[in-house]
């Protein structure tokens, strides 16, 4: 499922590349995370369309979506350290 005023925004020029950017740098920073075997960390974010998306669990196929997905992915990788 795609969220509707997610799935409008990307269309807008100059959402999209500013929405990838945004989850890029989010999954960058998990996995430096990762590589510091740092236990907890609390992801912000000034973009409410990538925390929408990143806490939006349904199946979103979109490229934001997987984007999305990726990071959920990373952050549980993340966890089990």
């Amino acid at each position: 499922m795609v969220l509707p005023f997610l799935s409008r925004a990307w269309t807008k020029e100059g959402i999209g590349p500013a929405l990838q950017a945004e989850f890029e740098t989010v999954l960058e920073g998990l996995q430096l995370v990762g590589r510091l075997q740092i236990r907890r960390v609390i992801v912000e974010s000034d973009s409410t369309l990538a925390i929408a998306a990143i806490n939006n669990y349904s199946h979103d196929l979109s490229e934001f979506g997987l984007l999305a997905e990726d990071v959920r992915f990373v952050a549980e990788l993340v966890s089990l350290v």
